[in-house]
């Protein structure tokens, strides 16, 4: 089989990574796609480039629920931002984690976005070949050194398992060719990682399937991996089965809403405007010609003449309420699956009751975040060992507290009334005021305590 050969679930997937992309991106992407995702309403004409199906298409509107609902989670996930320790020799990687100057909280979030959207994303750790016998002055003025690279979902297009462990990838990358310094090609290739008895090998081939390169990443120590440095952070766990794509419920009801608004504002514009209907009585149709040599106009710039007990009417069509309600009633159902943006009757949600609608919810995302966490600390323990760095000193906390807390005074009375008779310590009641904001969370129990001696209290 060629290297370009698919994973059987990658290919039962791809469509739904796609319809989330799109809703994430908004109307323009989800109008360009037209059929895909707004079937043509004309049986008797299946062109998409049709004078209806044009105006049908333009009339509708995507409110786009999915792409606020990812902001709102992202947004909840860095409320406080992550927590890592690094050990001497890899310090860079704080600001520049990629090599493109994204830091490894912009990196984290990426992450984090991504596997919010489609369940699934990449992380490699590699680094850039360079000739033998370098001196570290060379290395540094080269500025090689360790990097880590994502792939979206739709660019892992196979894998394979072998004892629950890695031992092929398959990535597809976009390289960029260039003649004059202005105009870029793009081209397809593949980056394929794989282990040969036991051993980390990269290979790259080009879009015909031609092998171009073959590398031996090694470690610090010269050593060879044993395993290949890239982890799938997914929406259940690490491993590389496809997990569940996170916000795929919810952008199918609102592509669903898209379409009941198509047919709300199609049924608005075509049975919403007056309709005249004239009775011309024993006139003929000559004499009618006769007198109406421009046809009928409307309104009072023109007069229409009759005679012979005719008469004139304008006809309008009841209210039809179906499409609105199916539209309100699927609004309800984002809101259920997630979508806090939407609230009834378009009031703003008091906090409590955002906590009580995202109880599900945030549970999803918690184990999202902490996947993230874990893979982020896996790929900079990885960098440690190209670096020559000690990858017990890597450490990782994602922030899991996604909403702000408010100190219950009633609460805290009940507390200190347990800490003056001995059943809970005093050090319960300062992490509980550092919870909930009433203090610096990054003051020490001491420096806190210090704080109070120091006012006399």
């Amino acid at each position: 089989m060629p290297v370009s050969t698919v994973h059987a679930s990658y290919s039962a997937h791809a469509p739904l990574w796609a319809a989330v992309r799109d809703c994430i991106a908004g109307q323009s992407a989800v109008k360009a796609k037209g059929p895909t995702y707004l079937p043509i309403p004309d049986p008797d004409n299946n062109d998409r480039n049709s004078p209806r199906y044009q105006a049908y298409l333009q009339r509708a509107l995507f409110m786009n629920v999915v792409g606020r609902t990812l902001n709102t989670l992202v947004g909840a996930a860095f409320r406080k931002e992550p927590e890592i320790e690094l050990p001497t020799g890899i310090e860079y990687i704080r600001d520049d984690a990629d090599n493109s100057n994204n830091s490894l909280v912009q990196l984290a979030r990426s992450v984090v976005s991504n596997v919010a959207s489609v369940g699934r994303h990449g992380l490699l750790v590699d680094y850039p070949a360079a000739p033998e016998g370098l001196s570290r002055e060379d290395v540094i003025a080269m500025g090689l050194r360790p990097v880590i690279t994502e792939y979206a979902a739709e660019s892992i297009i196979n894998w394979h398992l072998s004892g629950g462990m890695l031992d092929l990838v398959v990535l597809q990358e976009i390289s960029e060719t260039t003649e004059d310094g202005f105009d870029y090609t793009s081209e397809v290739q593949y980056r394929v990682l794989r282990l040969v008895d036991g051993a980390y090998v990269q290979e790259l081939y080009d879009d015909g399937g031609t092998l171009i390169e073959t590398m031996e990443p090694r470690k610090a120590d010269g050593s060879r991996w044993d395993v290949i440095p890239f982890v799938v952070p997914g929406s259940v766990n690490n491993d590389a089965v496809v997990d569940p794509v996170t916000l795929y419920d919810l952008a199918a009801v609102n592509i669903s809403h898209y379409r009941n608004s198509a047919d709300y504002e199609e049924g608005v514009y075509v049975h919403g405007q007056p309709m005249i209907h004239i009775d011309t009585g024993t006139m003929s149709d000559q004499e009618w010609n006769a007198k109406n040599p421009n046809g009928i106009q409307m309104g009072a710039r023109r007069g229409i003449v009759t005679n012979g007990g005719g008469s004139a009417a304008l006809m309008q069509a009841q209210a039809n309420s179906a499409a609105f309600e199916a539209m309100t009633a699927k609004e309800r159902q984002m809101l259920m699956i997630g979508a806090r943006l939407i609230t009834e009757g378009g009031a703003n949600q008091t906090a409590e009751a955002v906590r009580a609608n995202m109880a599900a919810e945030t549970s999803v995302l918690e184990t999202i975040v902490r996947n993230c966490g874990e893979a982020l600390e896996l790929c900079l323990r990885w960098v440690c060992e190209f670096a020559g760095a000690n990858p017990d000193d890597v450490a990782v906390s994602m922030n899991t507290e996604f909403f702000s807390t408010t100190v219950d005074p009633q609460m805290l009375a009940q507390m200190m009334g347990l800490e003056s008779i001995g059943i809970i310590s005093r050090e319960v009641i300062l992490s509980y005021l550092r919870r909930t904001g009433v203090v610096d969370d990054t003051l020490t129990d001491e420096e806190i305590m210090g704080q109070v001696e120091a006012m006399g209290l």
